[in-house]
């Protein structure tokens, strides 16, 4: 009997069939698999973005001024853009509740105010009256 150390996760392995399932050996030499292939894929995602930052200094040593103005007026504008846009939504938001609060405190006509708090006068007078003062 040939027993060896198999790097998946401790287990024993040899020309006699030491795991107890053939499912479960497959499943961890499949397993095993994916790592290396996540391994080779972290790598290459790696490189590539190494290439990468090293095209976008060497560019960004060749940029003349209107290729640098050009790129920050393109990056910015959006931004500066979306910020105006948000001012201006927040301000009418503002002034529109600012006027449905207006609205509501002069809802009623300030002739018909007076006349009201006319004839409220005179209940608390009749009031005052029968009460003897």
């Amino acid at each position: 009997m040939n027993i060896t150390h198999c790097p998946i996760r401790g287990t024993l392995c040899g020309d006699t069939l030491l795991i107890a399932e053939n499912a479960e050996r497959d499943a961890l030499l499949r397993c095993l698999s994916l790592f290396e292939e996540k391994a080779k894929g972290e790598k290459a995602i790696k490189d590539a973005q190494s290439a990468l930052d090293e095209k976008v200094l060497a560019r960004y040593a060749t940029l003349t001024k209107d290729e640098i103005a050009q790129l920050l007026i393109a990056h910015w504008f959006e931004n500066i853009q979306a910020a105006i846009a948000g001012e201006v939504q927040q301000s009418v938001e503002t002034l529109s509740e600012r006027i449905e609060t207006l609205m509501e405190r002069y809802e009623v006509p300030l002739s018909e105010v007076e006349a009201t708090v006319e004839r409220l006068a005179d209940k608390v007078e009749a009031h005052l009256r029968r009460m003897g003062l």
